[in-house]
């Protein structure tokens, strides 16, 4: 998307006028072994049962720390400035957050979202009618709430849903969070777009940034639908192990 939108409007990205040598390339790849090394960490503890994935990213922060610190581009006053942004970030999100808890302790009372799988299973769909039904419920409830409430309202009612309709459910999974991070995105509380509008604080309003991501919005949209109506490109890695 990035390429497309350079390519149709040079001036969105700087611009370069000089060459790149194969040398240019091979020293910047050299560079880059921070990323690498991180990559290798993440990657191998996840999968050699050292750390969860949760875990994971305190390993990669702690690791990321050592390396600046080494490569003396951190310093402690950056630490404290980047903890204390952090702080503020998070504070931020968590107020967002707990008002679409509120929210989904509201839908569950109201029980919007089992009368509405309930009448999809009455319904009895036809496979494809089925997973577009159960997008269109999840990109709606992403409008208004988190992942986390989300899969609490609904994973109890869909999941036995689908293994009746006999779908893997690894395959069901990765559809379920692509439609998740989608949520993430989509307006009016999409919790993403807020972090952005954090870190960027005043320069650029929120509207801004919602029309800003309009354009990666529909590739998500199209990454979605390859991945539900190919579903080998979700499962070949997880039957390959």
């Amino acid at each position: 998307m990035i390429f497309i939108w350079v390519k149709r409007d040079p001036s969105a990205a700087p611009a370069f006028t000089g060459t790149i040598t194969m040398a240019d390339r091979g020293r910047a790849a050299l560079e880059s072994w921070p990323a690498v090394l991180l990559f290798v960490i993440i990657v191998g503890g996840i999968y050699g049962g050292i750390f969860t994935a949760t875990e994971a990213a305190a390993v990669c922060v702690s690791a990321a720390i050592l390396i600046g610190l080494v490569q003396r581009k951190l310093t402690l006053r950056a630490i404290w400035e980047s903890l204390r942004e952090t702080a503020i970030q998070t504070t931020s999100i968590f107020l967002i957050a707990a008002g679409a808890k509120i929210f989904v302790a509201f839908i569950a009372l109201t029980g919007v979202a089992p009368d509405i799988v309930e009448a999809v299973t009455a319904a009895e769909l036809s496979p494809v009618v089925l997973m577009l039904a159960i997008a269109a419920i999840y990109l709606l409830l992403g409008m208004f709430l988190d992942p986390i409430g989300i899969m609490v309202l609904t994973l109890p009612l869909m999941i036995p849903l689908i293994e009746t309709y006999g779908f893997d459910l690894i395959w069901f999974g990765v559809v379920v969070i692509k439609l998740l991070e989608i949520g993430l995105i989509t307006p009016p509380v999409g919790l993403n777009v807020f972090v952005i509008a954090g870190v960027v604080g005043r320069e650029v309003p929120i509207d801004r940034i919602f029309a800003g991501i309009a354009r990666f919005l529909a590739l998500d949209v199209l990454v979605l639908i390859l991945i539900m109506a190919v579903p080998a490109l979700s499962l070949l890695i997880p039957y390959s192990m």
